[in-house]
């Protein structure tokens, strides 16, 4: 089978997978990387990382942590630190899903230094690892780390030009602090979210967040 045939193939994969028929994407993805004999070439890397998330959406973690664990040695060896860091965030979510919380919690710290250390100025990017890790200490009942990660989180999503994913993660800061009954601090960040909504013009949210103040 040529190349492009091959990329086809590929392509057929990821249709499906789009469409949510996971089985028989899962079945065009092994097929296709099958097929590949360059291993370290970029289509085999994407399909590797197709697969792993393929294999999340099924429930199949075990098969999703190899795939992401070999597109991290891949990227590794092919020196692609965007692509490494990619794996490494799916990873952590993979041992997050399964309650693995000190995997996810070791993982997550190497990806924070990879991020300061080779992507400092992606601030999107580290607001959203940080608050990853906020994630892992809300499901482990921890809230003063939650706290303190949600915060730094806040910090980096004020740097980068992201108004929408920032009006999100007040809202989520306000839900935060409404479940740990600190209602002074919970209507401040739910007040601020509702002014980023409002100038994104999110009715629904709009909505809701009006409907939490207005009880």
């Amino acid at each position: 089978m040529t190349m492009n045939q091959i990329k086809e193939l590929a392509d057929k994969a990821m249709t499906l997978h789009e469409k949510e028929d996971y089985a028989e994407a899962e079945r065009l993805f092994l097929e296709a990387l099958y097929l590949i004999d360059d291993k370290d070439s970029q289509l085999y890397q994407l399909l590797v990382y197709g697969l792993g998330v393929n294999y999340s959406l099924q429930g199949n973690y075990d098969g999703a942590r190899s795939c992401f664990e070999e597109g991290r040695v891949n990227a590794r060896k092919a020196n692609n630190v965007d692509f490494e860091m990619d794996m490494l965030r799916e990873l952590v979510k993979t041992s997050r899903t399964t309650k693995d919380y000190d995997s996810a919690k070791l993982l997550l710290e190497e990806e924070i230094l990879y991020r300061e250390q080779y992507a400092p100025n992606d601030r999107s990017s580290l607001s959203a690892t940080w608050f990853e890790k906020a994630i892992i200490y809300m499901e482990e009942n921890h809230p003063k780390k939650s706290e303190e990660a949600l915060i730094q989180a806040l910090a980096y999503a004020k740097q980068a030009d992201d108004e929408e994913g920032l009006a999100y993660l007040l809202m989520t800061m306000g839900d935060f602090y409404q479940k740990n009954k600190q209602s002074e601090q919970a209507i401040q960040y739910y007040e601020e979210s509702l002014q980023k909504f409002k100038q994104l013009d999110k009715r629904l949210e709009i909505a809701v967040i009006e409907s939490i103040l207005g009880g």
